[in-house]
């Protein structure tokens, strides 16, 4: 093929790719490497091919392109990203170790490279898979504090929380709560000192982190979630006035999910403190939310029941144990109610008992 003809279809090749027609793309950047392998485009093709491999979800022939692209051309404008971008699909297909080498001489190679905070944070997150905690810990800590506006400065946050409350010893524990609450603090840092502070048996520390947080970002996700977490805590010690406390205030979350959960928790806590008619209250509210899970829909029946119970509203109560009997997913809770209806209806007609603990009847 005539060098005009090969760069005019190395150009059809890069216009397809951009039209996101990636099988036809890929032909044609096969096609000009296929009439000359070692030609000026080469380099371009190869990258390009990679690049349509990747879209075509074929990992393995892409990989190959970079590959060759890396070892004829190595100093290449494209060796930057056809490195990374290698590094990204082995990384995706779990072959960490493999991804490592590649990735942990990127900003000496590179360093002028776009890409060098993204491969450190890769490196960050393959070493880490990889078994190899402390290095990983140590990339991943000094992209946080090199590229804090990065979009994966969260994620990188997470995987650190995640693994330094898992495994890390008690001076680091105790080191990276002391970064996540200094004075400059995120909603996301400081809901990750709780989570490490939890994980480590300092329930004061992650209290006062949790405090400050819902403190100073009352209106954020992470806040209501660290009162969920806080309250679930509390219900779990038996602190049930706490628990209750607590759950109401992540109950003004606006993630429905969070939502149905802290207001289950929060009528559960009732219970707990014989508190029935602000039971009863909680229970029916979740059956507000919208797109609520079946699990959730029949916990909160089967306790607004219990409620209904305990207030002596007796037809109430059936109507709510019958409808967990007959329809809830869970086998337990079905069974819990037909006992209790089978208990109630088993009982002599009696006018409805007065509420207990000085409750007026609603």
């Amino acid at each position: 093929m005539p060098a005009q003809q090969l760069e005019g279809r190395f150009w059809e090749a890069e216009s397809l790719y951009r039209l996101k027609q990636y099988a036809a793309a890929r032909a044609a950047y096969d096609d000009v490497l296929g009439k000359d392998a070692a030609s000026p485009l080469a380099p371009e093709a190869l990258y390009g091919l990679g690049l349509s491999e990747l879209e075509l979800k074929r990992p393995e022939p892409a990989m190959k392109a970079f590959r060759d692209l890396l070892t004829s051309w190595p100093e290449h404008a494209n060796a930057a990203p056809a490195t990374y971008y290698q590094a990204q699909t082995l990384v995706d297909l779990k072959r960490y170790t493999e991804a490592v080498p590649l990735l942990k001489d990127f900003a000496t190679k590179f360093p002028k490279s776009k890409l060098v905070p993204d491969a450190q944070y890769l490196l960050g997150s393959a070493r880490l898979a990889a078994g190899e905690r402390d290095a990983g810990v140590a990339e991943l800590q000094a992209f946080v504090a090199a590229y804090p506006g990065h979009p994966q400065v969260a994620a990188a946050r997470r995987k650190l929380t995640d693994s330094i409350a898992k495994s890390g010893t008690p001076a680091q524990q105790q080191s990276t709560y002391s970064q996540l609450t200094q004075p400059s603090a995120t909603a996301e840092s400081l809901y990750d000192a709780g989570v490490i502070a939890g994980k480590a048996g300092k329930i004061k520390d992650q209290q006062t982190a949790w405090a400050r947080l819902r403190k100073e970002f009352p209106n954020h996700q992470l806040a209501h979630q660290a009162s969920y977490d806080l309250a679930e805590a509390a219900f779990n010690r038996k602190e049930w006035a706490q628990a209750a406390s607590q759950a109401k205030a992540a109950a003004a979350s606006g993630d429905e999910g969070l939502r149905a959960r802290a207001l289950l928790l929060e009528g559960e806590s009732e219970l707990k403190l014989n508190r029935f008619k602000d039971a009863a209250k909680s229970f029916e509210a979740v059956g507000g939310v919208k797109s609520l899970e079946p699990s959730d829909r029949y916990r909160a029946l089967a306790g607004l029941g219990l409620a209904r119970e305990q207030l002596g509203e007796i037809r109430a109560a059936l109507a709510a144990y019958d409808a967990v009997a007959s329809k809830s997913p869970d086998t337990r809770l079905r069974d819990f109610a037909r006992q209790r209806a089978a208990a109630l209806r088993a009982q002599p007609t009696q006018p409805s008992k007065p509420a207990p603990s000085g409750e007026k009847k609603s």
